[in-house]
């Protein structure tokens, strides 16, 4: 475990293995525990999972920046603190929208981009994130609820595989939601996710210039496949690929098809000795 310091805010972040890096970037009220299952199936790549701002083990300052762009702006700071070079950016969820942004940034050297059930056009709030919204119904409702409930419920409305909510991960996730200031980062962060501006929001995603493998759970309640199919149409030759009888969270409900997915993409990107266009957008089903 290793923590670095950005513009005044402690980042908490973990490795493993060895090779080309994987920067792996959780969602909304998530933490880096959401990768536990990825480093098993991926041998010969360093990964990397960082703790947003407000989330897991990392600073949750007073601030009232906990946007998707006020995020990408610490993410970028933080590659180019730890030198990462020939990077795969890997985003889940509103760190996929995250994600994004910083893969719009040619000053970084990204050598591919995957995103999964990715935060990133418009949509409809879900429904719990939208009684957050109201000034005293949200701060009633995360004063005042119990965070293991709240995590369990949250996971049990997102999932499809059930099994995948295990007591663990619930009591994991609100945890980190109980350190100092952790109530207020999961209030601010859902008050600042829809942006004000869509156009300019996404204005960027048709530049982006990387290959993109996007990765959905058919069954995705929270961000639906219709966003996932909409993305693989905007990223030039972005590829969706879909995992039947998943919802929100492919690589806490399946794993092992995730790997099965993203490990091929990994190793054309590792193969490859420059940055090439990928396939034309297709969609497949696993």
């Amino acid at each position: 475990m290793s923590e670095i310091t950005i513009d005044g805010v402690a980042l908490h972040w973990e490795q493993r293995g060895e090779g080309p890096a994987l920067l792996c970037v959780h969602g909304f009220c998530q933490s880096s525990y959401v990768w536990r299952h990825l480093p098993r199936g991926l041998e010969g790549y360093r990964v990397i999972t960082v703790d947003l701002k407000g989330f897991g083990a990392s600073a949750k300052p007073c601030d009232g920046r906990y946007g998707p762009l006020d995020q990408a702006e610490l993410l970028a700071r933080f590659i180019h603190e730890l030198k990462l070079r020939d990077l795969v950016l890997i985003g889940h969820s509103f760190g996929g929208a995250v994600c994004l942004h910083v893969a719009t940034r040619p000053e970084l050297d990204l050598r591919g981009l995957v995103l999964m059930d990715s935060a990133a056009l418009p949509q409809p709030l879900p429904y719990f994130m939208g009684l957050l919204c109201p000034r005293l119904l949200g701060e009633a409702i995360v004063g005042l609820s119990p965070l293991g409930l709240c995590a369990r419920l949250g996971m049990l409305l997102a999932y499809r595989n059930r099994g995948a909510a295990t007591p663990d991960a619930a009591r994991e996730y609100a945890s980190a939601a109980a350190r100092p200031g952790g109530r207020r980062a999961m209030l601010a962060t859902a008050r600042q996710m829809l942006p004000g501006d869509w156009n300019a929001f996404t204005a960027g995603y048709p530049h982006i210039g990387v290959p993109t493998l996007i990765v959905w759970g058919r069954n995705d309640p929270i961000v639906p496949l219709e966003v996932g199919k909409r993305l693989a149409k905007i990223i030039p030759g972005a590829r969706l690929a879909t995992i039947d009888r998943c919802g929100h969270c492919p690589q806490e409900e399946r794993p092992e098809q995730t790997i099965e997915l993203i490990r091929p993409f990994l190793d054309s990107l590792l193969l490859a000795p420059a940055p090439h266009a990928p396939s034309p957008s297709s969609e497949v089903s696993e």
